[in-house]
Protein backbone atom coordinates (compact mmCIF):
# COMPACT_ATOMS: atom_id res chain seq x y z
CA UNK A 1 0.00 0.00 0.00
CA UNK A 2 1.56 3.22 -1.10
CA UNK A 3 2.08 6.59 1.27
CA UNK A 4 1.54 10.03 0.14
CA UNK A 5 4.55 12.07 1.10
CA UNK A 6 4.67 15.84 1.16
CA UNK A 7 8.41 17.64 1.06
CA UNK A 8 8.67 20.76 2.08
CA UNK A 9 11.42 22.24 -0.78
CA UNK A 10 13.21 25.87 -0.59
CA UNK A 11 15.95 25.27 -2.63
CA UNK A 12 16.20 24.62 -6.21
CA UNK A 13 14.97 21.16 -6.84
CA UNK A 14 17.70 20.79 -9.64
CA UNK A 15 20.70 21.99 -7.56
CA UNK A 16 23.85 19.60 -8.11
CA UNK A 17 24.19 18.24 -4.70
CA UNK A 18 20.68 19.03 -3.46
CA UNK A 19 19.26 16.84 -0.20
CA UNK A 20 15.58 18.37 -0.63
CA UNK A 21 15.67 16.76 -4.19
CA UNK A 22 17.80 13.39 -3.80
CA UNK A 23 15.04 12.75 -0.38
CA UNK A 24 12.04 12.86 -2.85
CA UNK A 25 13.70 10.54 -5.47
CA UNK A 26 14.33 8.05 -2.91
CA UNK A 27 10.66 8.51 -1.06
CA UNK A 28 9.16 8.32 -4.43
CA UNK A 29 10.60 4.22 -5.12
CA UNK A 30 7.79 3.49 -2.77
CA UNK A 31 6.01 5.83 -1.94
CA UNK A 32 4.18 9.12 -4.19
CA UNK A 33 5.25 12.15 -3.27
CA UNK A 34 3.95 15.78 -3.74
CA UNK A 35 7.18 18.10 -3.51
CA UNK A 36 6.19 21.89 -2.81
CA UNK A 37 8.55 24.37 -4.35
CA UNK A 38 7.86 27.39 -2.26
CA UNK A 39 9.97 29.28 -3.82
CA UNK A 40 9.38 28.76 -7.27
CA UNK A 41 5.37 30.15 -7.28
CA UNK A 42 3.66 31.18 -10.49
CA UNK A 43 1.36 33.59 -11.44
CA UNK A 44 -2.40 33.39 -12.58
CA UNK A 45 -1.27 34.97 -15.97
CA UNK A 46 1.16 32.32 -15.90
CA UNK A 47 -1.49 29.57 -15.42
CA UNK A 48 -3.50 31.18 -18.01
CA UNK A 49 -0.60 30.67 -20.54
CA UNK A 50 -0.22 27.11 -19.95
CA UNK A 51 2.03 27.06 -16.63
CA UNK A 52 0.85 23.84 -14.38
CA UNK A 53 0.65 24.08 -10.68
CA UNK A 54 0.98 20.45 -10.57
CA UNK A 55 3.24 18.26 -12.75
CA UNK A 56 4.75 14.98 -12.93
CA UNK A 57 8.95 14.75 -12.65
CA UNK A 58 8.88 11.16 -12.31
CA UNK A 59 6.95 7.72 -11.02
CA UNK A 60 4.97 8.65 -8.29
CA UNK A 61 7.11 12.33 -8.06
CA UNK A 62 5.09 15.44 -8.42
CA UNK A 63 6.67 19.17 -8.02
CA UNK A 64 3.71 21.33 -6.65
CA UNK A 65 4.42 24.99 -7.34
CA UNK A 66 2.56 27.74 -5.31
CA UNK A 67 0.45 29.73 -7.12
CA UNK A 68 0.81 33.76 -6.08
CA UNK A 69 -1.68 35.69 -4.64
CA UNK A 70 -1.55 39.67 -6.43
CA UNK A 71 0.89 41.89 -4.81
CA UNK A 72 3.91 39.74 -4.19
CA UNK A 73 5.81 42.97 -3.44
CA UNK A 74 4.98 43.10 0.06
CA UNK A 75 5.97 40.69 2.62
CA UNK A 76 2.52 39.66 4.35
CA UNK A 77 1.12 38.75 0.99
CA UNK A 78 4.05 36.30 0.24
CA UNK A 79 3.02 34.56 3.66
CA UNK A 80 -0.45 34.57 3.57
CA UNK A 81 -0.11 33.35 0.07
CA UNK A 82 2.21 30.44 1.49
CA UNK A 83 -0.25 29.59 3.79
CA UNK A 84 -3.46 29.78 1.88
CA UNK A 85 -1.62 27.35 -0.77
CA UNK A 86 -0.38 24.73 1.94
CA UNK A 87 -3.91 24.56 3.30
CA UNK A 88 -5.42 23.97 -0.25
CA UNK A 89 -3.00 21.49 -0.55
CA UNK A 90 -3.15 19.40 2.49
CA UNK A 91 -7.46 19.50 1.42
CA UNK A 92 -6.28 17.79 -2.08
CA UNK A 93 -4.01 15.57 -0.52
CA UNK A 94 -6.73 14.12 1.74
CA UNK A 95 -9.12 13.77 -0.70
CA UNK A 96 -6.09 12.04 -2.91
CA UNK A 97 -5.27 9.67 -0.06
CA UNK A 98 -9.29 8.86 0.02
CA UNK A 99 -9.26 7.85 -3.54
CA UNK A 100 -5.97 6.50 -3.89
CA UNK A 101 -6.49 4.26 -0.62
CA UNK A 102 -3.46 5.08 0.67
CA UNK A 103 -1.47 4.19 4.19
CA UNK A 104 -1.18 7.03 5.13
CA UNK A 105 -0.26 11.44 5.05
CA UNK A 106 3.35 12.49 5.98
CA UNK A 107 4.55 15.54 6.07
CA UNK A 108 8.72 16.24 5.78
CA UNK A 109 10.78 19.17 6.73
CA UNK A 110 14.08 20.12 6.80
CA UNK A 111 14.53 23.76 7.74
CA UNK A 112 13.20 25.49 11.37
CA UNK A 113 12.01 28.03 9.28
CA UNK A 114 8.95 25.73 8.04
CA UNK A 115 7.48 25.55 11.38
CA UNK A 116 5.56 28.79 9.73
CA UNK A 117 3.52 26.96 7.71
CA UNK A 118 3.83 23.78 9.24
CA UNK A 119 2.17 25.03 12.52
CA UNK A 120 -1.06 25.25 10.30
CA UNK A 121 -1.67 22.00 9.19
CA UNK A 122 0.19 20.08 11.10
CA UNK A 123 -2.76 17.96 12.72
CA UNK A 124 -3.59 16.58 9.51
CA UNK A 125 -0.01 14.67 8.85
CA UNK A 126 2.33 12.58 10.42
CA UNK A 127 5.09 14.80 10.58
CA UNK A 128 9.16 13.95 10.07
CA UNK A 129 12.25 16.29 11.19
CA UNK A 130 15.15 15.84 9.16
CA UNK A 131 17.21 17.66 10.82
CA UNK A 132 20.48 18.32 7.86
CA UNK A 133 22.26 21.11 9.25
CA UNK A 134 22.33 23.08 11.83
CA UNK A 135 20.76 26.43 9.98
CA UNK A 136 20.26 28.48 13.32
CA UNK A 137 24.31 29.17 13.28
CA UNK A 138 24.21 30.21 9.37
CA UNK A 139 21.54 33.09 9.61
CA UNK A 140 22.31 36.65 9.42
CA UNK A 141 19.37 37.44 11.78
CA UNK A 142 16.82 35.83 13.69
CA UNK A 143 19.02 33.39 15.11
CA UNK A 144 17.27 32.73 18.19
CA UNK A 145 13.81 32.88 16.99
CA UNK A 146 15.17 29.89 14.28
CA UNK A 147 16.44 28.44 17.66
CA UNK A 148 12.99 28.65 18.85
CA UNK A 149 11.43 27.13 16.07
CA UNK A 150 13.74 24.20 16.12
CA UNK A 151 12.82 23.30 19.37
CA UNK A 152 9.07 23.31 18.59
CA UNK A 153 9.53 21.06 15.58
CA UNK A 154 11.92 18.77 17.35
CA UNK A 155 9.50 18.96 20.31
CA UNK A 156 5.87 18.21 18.21
CA UNK A 157 7.13 16.32 15.11
CA UNK A 158 6.02 12.83 15.41
CA UNK A 159 9.64 11.60 13.91
CA UNK A 160 13.12 13.77 14.54
CA UNK A 161 15.73 12.45 13.15
CA UNK A 162 19.88 13.91 12.16
CA UNK A 163 22.42 13.00 10.11
CA UNK A 164 25.21 15.04 12.33
CA UNK A 165 26.72 14.01 15.71
CA UNK A 166 26.89 17.19 16.75
CA UNK A 167 23.18 18.43 16.11
CA UNK A 168 21.91 14.73 17.53
CA UNK A 169 23.46 15.71 20.76
CA UNK A 170 21.96 19.13 20.98
CA UNK A 171 18.39 17.69 19.65
CA UNK A 172 18.50 15.17 22.45
CA UNK A 173 18.19 17.64 25.15
CA UNK A 174 14.45 18.26 23.91
CA UNK A 175 13.79 14.64 23.68
CA UNK A 176 14.98 11.05 24.03
CA UNK A 177 13.70 9.26 20.90
CA UNK A 178 15.67 11.04 18.15
CA UNK A 179 17.22 9.08 15.41
CA UNK A 180 20.61 9.30 14.01
CA UNK A 181 20.13 8.13 10.51
CA UNK A 182 22.79 8.04 7.47
CA UNK A 183 23.99 10.96 5.58
CA UNK A 184 22.61 10.46 2.06
CA UNK A 185 24.83 9.68 -0.65
CA UNK A 186 23.71 9.44 -4.39
CA UNK A 187 25.48 6.21 -5.48
CA UNK A 188 23.87 5.71 -9.07
CA UNK A 189 26.43 8.64 -10.03
CA UNK A 190 29.33 6.25 -9.53
CA UNK A 191 27.79 3.67 -11.06
CA UNK A 192 26.93 4.89 -14.38
CA UNK A 193 29.96 6.76 -15.74
CA UNK A 194 29.45 8.45 -19.04
CA UNK A 195 31.89 10.87 -19.09
CA UNK A 196 36.11 10.82 -19.62
CA UNK A 197 37.83 12.50 -16.46
CA UNK A 198 41.25 12.36 -18.12
CA UNK A 199 39.59 15.04 -21.27
CA UNK A 200 37.51 17.12 -19.25
CA UNK A 201 40.68 17.53 -16.46
CA UNK A 202 42.88 18.27 -19.18
CA UNK A 203 40.30 21.49 -20.60
CA UNK A 204 40.75 22.78 -17.40
CA UNK A 205 44.26 22.42 -16.69
CA UNK A 206 47.68 23.53 -18.30
CA UNK A 207 49.65 20.85 -16.85
CA UNK A 208 47.44 17.72 -15.87
CA UNK A 209 50.66 15.61 -14.49
CA UNK A 210 51.37 17.65 -11.56
CA UNK A 211 49.50 16.41 -8.74
CA UNK A 212 46.34 17.71 -7.74
CA UNK A 213 44.32 18.44 -4.32
CA UNK A 214 40.85 18.55 -5.00
CA UNK A 215 37.47 20.13 -3.52
CA UNK A 216 33.85 19.76 -5.33
CA UNK A 217 30.94 21.64 -4.11
CA UNK A 218 29.57 24.96 -3.18
CA UNK A 219 32.36 27.94 -3.83
CA UNK A 220 30.57 30.11 -0.91
CA UNK A 221 31.53 31.80 2.31
CA UNK A 222 32.10 28.60 4.03
CA UNK A 223 35.68 28.06 2.60
CA UNK A 224 38.40 29.13 4.87
CA UNK A 225 40.07 30.91 1.87
CA UNK A 226 43.05 32.80 3.80
CA UNK A 227 44.48 29.51 4.72
CA UNK A 228 44.03 28.16 1.09
CA UNK A 229 45.98 31.51 -0.32
CA UNK A 230 48.53 30.34 1.85
CA UNK A 231 48.52 27.04 1.53
CA UNK A 232 48.62 27.54 -2.44
CA UNK A 233 52.04 29.94 -1.85
CA UNK A 234 53.64 27.34 -0.13
CA UNK A 235 52.80 24.12 -2.75
CA UNK A 236 53.81 25.83 -5.43
CA UNK A 237 54.03 22.29 -7.46
CA UNK A 238 50.71 21.02 -6.40
CA UNK A 239 47.27 22.12 -8.08
CA UNK A 240 44.18 23.25 -6.23
CA UNK A 241 40.69 22.89 -8.06
CA UNK A 242 38.13 23.61 -7.32
CA UNK A 243 35.00 21.92 -8.80
CA UNK A 244 31.06 23.84 -8.14
CA UNK A 245 28.91 26.38 -8.37
CA UNK A 246 30.51 29.95 -7.39
CA UNK A 247 27.95 31.09 -4.84
CA UNK A 248 28.47 34.96 -4.29
CA UNK A 249 25.14 35.61 -2.86
CA UNK A 250 25.39 33.81 0.00
CA UNK A 251 27.63 36.47 1.58
CA UNK A 252 24.70 38.39 2.10
CA UNK A 253 23.13 35.55 4.48
CA UNK A 254 25.68 35.37 7.18
CA UNK A 255 27.29 38.27 9.53
CA UNK A 256 30.81 37.25 9.75
CA UNK A 257 32.16 37.66 5.84
CA UNK A 258 35.16 40.35 6.33
CA UNK A 259 35.79 39.83 2.57
CA UNK A 260 33.99 38.44 -0.69
CA UNK A 261 33.79 35.18 -1.52
CA UNK A 262 33.85 37.31 -5.10
CA UNK A 263 37.24 38.90 -4.42
CA UNK A 264 39.12 35.93 -2.72
CA UNK A 265 38.39 33.80 -5.76
CA UNK A 266 39.79 36.33 -7.93
CA UNK A 267 43.00 36.56 -5.79
CA UNK A 268 43.16 32.83 -5.85
CA UNK A 269 42.98 32.55 -9.32
CA UNK A 270 45.58 34.56 -9.57
CA UNK A 271 48.08 32.33 -8.60
CA UNK A 272 49.31 29.90 -11.44
CA UNK A 273 48.64 26.50 -9.36
CA UNK A 274 45.12 27.56 -8.23
CA UNK A 275 41.74 26.42 -10.92
CA UNK A 276 38.03 27.04 -10.29
CA UNK A 277 35.58 25.36 -13.06
CA UNK A 278 34.80 28.15 -15.44
CA UNK A 279 31.18 26.43 -16.05
CA UNK A 280 28.19 24.91 -14.73
CA UNK A 281 29.37 20.97 -13.87
CA UNK A 282 26.94 17.84 -14.25
CA UNK A 283 26.53 15.69 -11.68
CA UNK A 284 27.55 12.78 -13.35
CA UNK A 285 31.33 14.21 -13.94
CA UNK A 286 31.79 13.89 -10.16
CA UNK A 287 33.22 10.42 -10.00
CA UNK A 288 35.33 10.98 -13.16
CA UNK A 289 36.88 14.01 -11.98
CA UNK A 290 37.30 12.71 -8.79
CA UNK A 291 39.39 10.17 -9.89
CA UNK A 292 41.77 12.66 -11.17
CA UNK A 293 42.54 14.21 -7.96
CA UNK A 294 45.27 12.74 -6.01
CA UNK A 295 43.95 14.11 -2.88
CA UNK A 296 40.41 15.29 -1.97
CA UNK A 297 40.32 18.17 0.63
CA UNK A 298 37.44 20.09 2.74
CA UNK A 299 38.77 23.16 3.63
CA UNK A 300 35.99 25.01 5.82
CA UNK A 301 36.53 27.90 8.31
CA UNK A 302 35.96 26.14 11.51
CA UNK A 303 35.53 29.37 12.95
CA UNK A 304 32.06 29.52 11.84
CA UNK A 305 29.50 27.75 13.91
CA UNK A 306 27.50 25.93 11.38
CA UNK A 307 30.95 24.71 9.43
CA UNK A 308 31.51 22.91 13.03
CA UNK A 309 27.94 21.31 13.15
CA UNK A 310 28.12 20.42 9.58
CA UNK A 311 28.26 16.94 8.16
CA UNK A 312 29.59 17.31 4.38
CA UNK A 313 28.12 14.95 2.05
CA UNK A 314 30.70 15.29 0.15
CA UNK A 315 32.86 12.84 2.02
CA UNK A 316 31.38 9.56 0.54
CA UNK A 317 31.90 11.16 -2.63
CA UNK A 318 35.47 11.39 -1.53
CA UNK A 319 35.33 7.46 0.24
CA UNK A 320 33.78 6.02 -3.02
CA UNK A 321 36.10 7.14 -5.17
CA UNK A 322 38.98 5.75 -3.09
CA UNK A 323 40.72 8.87 -2.22
CA UNK A 324 43.05 10.35 0.87
CA UNK A 325 41.37 13.28 2.11
CA UNK A 326 42.03 15.92 4.41
CA UNK A 327 39.86 18.52 6.48
CA UNK A 328 39.42 20.98 8.22
CA UNK A 329 38.37 20.22 11.89
CA UNK A 330 34.80 19.02 11.91
CA UNK A 331 32.78 16.84 14.30
CA UNK A 332 31.17 14.70 12.39
CA UNK A 333 33.85 13.34 10.68
CA UNK A 334 36.03 12.48 14.05
CA UNK A 335 34.86 8.78 13.67
CA UNK A 336 36.61 8.72 10.05
CA UNK A 337 40.22 9.42 11.41
CA UNK A 338 41.53 6.48 9.59
CA UNK A 339 40.59 7.96 6.14
CA UNK A 340 40.58 11.35 6.72
CA UNK A 341 43.45 13.46 8.02
CA UNK A 342 43.05 16.78 9.84
CA UNK A 343 44.54 19.58 9.63
CA UNK A 344 44.05 23.27 11.37
CA UNK A 345 46.89 25.19 10.22
CA UNK A 346 48.74 26.29 7.15
CA UNK A 347 52.01 24.07 8.78
CA UNK A 348 49.23 21.16 8.99
CA UNK A 349 47.32 21.22 5.60
CA UNK A 350 51.02 21.35 3.90
CA UNK A 351 52.51 18.55 6.38
CA UNK A 352 49.65 16.30 5.33
CA UNK A 353 49.59 16.77 1.61
CA UNK A 354 53.30 16.29 1.21
CA UNK A 355 52.91 13.04 3.42
CA UNK A 356 50.44 11.38 1.32
CA UNK A 357 51.60 12.45 -2.07
CA UNK A 358 54.51 9.80 -1.65
CA UNK A 359 52.63 7.95 0.57
CA UNK A 360 50.60 5.32 -1.72
CA UNK A 361 47.34 5.02 -0.35
CA UNK A 362 46.30 1.92 0.76
CA UNK A 363 43.83 -0.76 -0.92
CA UNK A 364 42.13 -1.79 2.24
CA UNK A 365 41.81 2.04 3.24
CA UNK A 366 39.74 2.07 -0.73
CA UNK A 367 37.68 -1.08 0.12
CA UNK A 368 36.76 0.02 4.03
CA UNK A 369 35.71 3.60 2.14
CA UNK A 370 33.15 2.83 -0.22
CA UNK A 371 31.49 -0.01 2.04
CA UNK A 372 31.32 2.97 4.38
CA UNK A 373 29.46 5.42 1.28
CA UNK A 374 27.59 2.65 0.21
CA UNK A 375 25.95 2.55 4.10
CA UNK A 376 25.19 5.74 3.87
CA UNK A 377 23.12 5.89 0.30
CA UNK A 378 20.10 8.22 0.60
CA UNK A 379 17.87 4.90 0.16
CA UNK A 380 19.65 4.06 3.17
CA UNK A 381 18.28 6.74 4.85
CA UNK A 382 14.87 6.99 3.86
CA UNK A 383 14.81 3.16 4.62
CA UNK A 384 15.98 3.72 8.20
CA UNK A 385 14.03 7.05 9.18
CA UNK A 386 10.37 5.39 7.67
CA UNK A 387 10.86 2.00 9.17
CA UNK A 388 8.01 1.30 11.11
CA UNK A 389 5.88 4.27 10.22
Amino acid sequence: MYRIFLVFVRNSIREVCDFERETCLALAAHNIVFAFLMREGISFIDVAQGEKVIAKEKNNLYFIRPLLLPFQRYAGIVSVSLVVNVFLLTLFLLLYKTYRKAGGLFLWIFHPRDYDLWKFIRYFYYSIYDVVDYFPARELKGSHELKEKQKLLVMQSQRVASVSDAVYASLKRYRVDVFLAPLGFRIETFQKRTHNSLQYIKSLLPDHKTPIVGYIGGINHRLDYDLLYKLALRCEDTNFVFIGPLQFKQDNNVVWVKRSTKDWVSVLSSLPNVYFSKRTIHWRHIPNILDAFDICMIPYDTAQEFNRFCYPMKIFEYFYAGKPVISSPIDALKKFSTYIQTASSVDEWERQIKRLLVSPWPKRFHVDQKKIARANSWEEKIRYITTGL
